[in-house]
């Protein structure tokens, strides 16, 4: 089947920014397929089943944005069909897989000593490079960018930055934390109530004090803090969260026994689109859900690791 277009994108919501950043970059040399750009067309059509073509049968280069969930969602578990469908007839060495997890892992079907991509290391300009290069193999001309390329981007980032920056001291900017602040302590609950219809062998306690939600799962204990430090700016305000482990006996922990072990820090932007999000550390676009989510996944996966530990003592 002929190659309708250059490139496509695949990746998680919280991965939005990254590959926004690699759209804008490459836009306007490469046909890329990208959901946010594509969506009126495949709304009126069966999403899956046109995500999974696009990746099987339309894209001369496929690139992964991976980290662990990636292939879980309903349209990502489309990608990931048509990219192994593909694989079958023609290998993988039309895609380009970027590990975005700490420990870079990649999925288990491809080869352990297939090279990726250290996005770490190298950043945007650096992928961008290696896409490019990837479709000259293919047999593609890439128009080289202009001028008038280079002040559309410096345009559309310098009209960002400004929005971003009016946001901050916006009462719509003010609103957005302290809706974060009443809801984050329900989306806490929800979620550990999830984990424990799963399993009541790990558990978790939950608490508010006056300045962070606290969960709970001995020896651990996690803090959520929505820290808003002034009243006419969130310029400075975020999301802290620390991962704390304790030293007691019978599970009681004394407040002084516990010890940060991780730390990270969510910081209230706007994405390129302007609506409102949060950001990690420069490291990535998330919803208050996915903030949590991904906290307390750190926090269960530790649980589990103890109690393995204690179950082989």
């Amino acid at each position: 089947m002929t190659k309708t277009i250059d490139v496509a994108i695949s990746f998680l919501s919280q991965d939005e920014e990254i590959a926004i950043k690699l759209y804008d970059s490459l836009k306007e040399r490469l046909d890329i397929f990208y959901y946010a750009e594509e969506q009126p067309k495949i709304v009126a059509t069966d999403g899956e089943d046109t995500f999974g073509e696009i990746f099987r049968d339309k894209a001369r280069v496929v690139v992964v944005l991976y980290r662990k969930g990636w292939g879980e969602t309903p349209m990502t578990r489309a990608e990931r069909s048509g990219i192994k469908q593909r694989a079958i007839k023609e290998g993988y060495g039309f895609s380009i897989w970027v590990p975005l997890d700490e420990d870079k892992s990649i999925p288990a079907f491809l080869d352990p000593q297939f090279i990726w991509f250290d996005f770490n290391r190298w950043g945007n300009d650096g992928l961008s490079a290696v896409i490019e290069e990837k479709v000259k193999e293919s047999g593609l001309n890439i128009r080289p960018e202009t001028v008038f390329d280079k002040l559309s981007n410096f345009k559309s980032k310098a009209e960002l930055k400004d929005a971003i920056s009016t946001f901050h001291w916006s009462e719509d900017g003010l609103e957005f934390i302290k809706e974060a602040d009443r809801k984050i302590e329900s989306i806490i609950k929800e979620t550990v109530e999830q984990f424990e219809e799963v399993t009541n062998k790990i558990r978790f306690g939950v608490d508010r004090n006056r300045n962070y939600v606290s969960v709970i799962s001995s020896p651990f204990k996690m803090n959520f803090h929505v820290k808003q430090n002034a009243s006419n700016t969130i310029k400075s305000d975020e999301i802290l969260i620390d991962l704390l482990k304790g030293r007691g006996d019978h599970g009681y922990y004394e407040k002084s026994n516990f010890k940060i072990i991780r730390s990270y820090r969510f910081l209230p932007t706007l994405d390129t689109y302007q609506n409102p999000i949060w950001e990690k550390e420069n490291n990535g676009y998330y919803t208050l859900e996915e903030i949590v989510y991904e906290a307390l996944t750190e926090l269960v996966d530790d649980a589990i690791e103890e109690a393995e530990r204690r179950i082989k003592e």
